[in-house]
């Protein structure tokens, strides 16, 4: 096996069934599955025509909120406090996404109608070059009315939305949490 560079004989030498009915995912390993299929496997497409680039919809955004939710919350649901979807906005710029962690509420905790669009595109873009420009993922831990919330600001296209990304973002919160002690 290779160190340093990937071939295809790492791939085919790697242990696997033949036997298709044999092969069972778990529902986090076909959610990447279907990631994959639908969108990363067309990834060398234009990026005028590719999926990944298109501004995401509200039914994709309360997705990404529900895999989310549903992947940590095994890990911190505890005495009816749970993490839950907060609120989330969408513009043509970004997407704001706010998770809090307590007893279900009814009233949102995070008001994104605050916020100077302009300087959210401020800290998510920045053009240090000519033909250079750095995008961040911002996420931020706050605590609200007795509430812990995490916030995602993100740029508004679905390559930062998927459910696969859910869950690779979930992955980072539980080790960001685990490294504040919790």
């Amino acid at each position: 096996m290779s160190t340093s560079v990937l071939l295809k004989s790492d791939i085919f030498n790697l242990p696997f069934s033949k036997d298709e009915e044999g092969i069972v995912l778990s529902p986090t390993e076909d959610q990447i599955r279907k990631d994959v299929i639908k969108y990363l496997v067309k990834l060398n497409q234009s990026t005028a025509s590719s999926l990944l680039f298109k501004q995401i919809t509200k039914p994709q955004a309360e997705d990404f909120g529900e895999v989310f939710c549903k992947a940590i919350n095994p890990i911190y649901e505890d005495f009816g406090q749970k993490w839950q979807v907060d609120s989330f906005t969408l513009n043509a710029q970004f997407v704001g996404y706010a998770f809090c962690y307590g007893r279900v509420k009814s009233e949102p905790l995070v008001d994104w109608g605050d916020h100077s669009d302009q300087s959210i595109y401020n800290l998510i873009y920045n053009q240090t070059q000519r033909n250079v420009r750095i995008t961040r993922v911002l996420r931020a831990y706050l605590h609200i009315d007795g509430y812990d919330v995490l916030v995602f600001i993100k740029p508004n296209l679905l390559r930062y939305w998927l459910k696969s990304v859910a869950l690779r973002d979930t992955d980072e919160t539980f080790a960001d949490l685990k490294r504040a002690g919790f």
